[in-house]
Parts: structure tokens; sequence; C-alpha cells
């Protein structure tokens, strides 16, 4: 059996498709950076004052994006760990 395919018994998914559900949310995880990026830098470039509508709408997508990466960035961590795991069950 391919160290990549499910084992009878296991209850999480096989690690290639859990690395395929991974590249499908950092795709769009990249896709609003991208957008929001795009936004913030209109937003600051034709203003000269932001209103508080504007900073608090900064200061929420800011704090969502940390925890949206800081989320990512853990479950890919795990996803390595098992992959690390399936391919050196010994260690």
């Amino acid at each position: 059996m391919c160290n990549l395919e499910k084992k009878s018994g296991d209850k999480k998914p096989p690690i290639v498709k859990q690395i395929i559900d991974f590249h499908d949310d950092l795709t769009k995880f990249n896709e609003y950076c991208g957008f929001l990026c795009d936004a913030f830098a209109g937003i600051v470039a034709h203003n000269d004052m932001l209103d508080s509508n504007s900073t608090s709408g900064f200061e929420h997508n800011a704090h969502w994006l940390k925890n949206r990466a800081n989320k990512l960035r853990e479950k890919f961590k795990g996803i390595k760990e098992q992959a690390l795991i399936q391919e050196h069950p010994d260690l």
C-alpha cells in the first residue's frame, strides 16, 4: 500500500485529501488578501482622513487576517506532522 493511501481504521482523511483541502483554503485566503490589500491601498491613496467606520473596518479585517493566517499555519503544521508520521511510522 502506498504511504499516501488511507489505512483501514483511520478516522482522518488521507494526507493527499488534506493537502488538496489546504490548497483550496490557501487559494481562497490569498484571493481575499489580494482584494483586501488592493482595497486598503485605494482607500488610503484617495482619502486624506479616514472616518470611524473605515478605521473599524481596517481593525476588523486586520484581526481577521491575523487569525486566519494563524489557523492556516497551524493546520499546515498538523498536516506536515501527519505526513512525517505516515512516511516514518517508527519515529
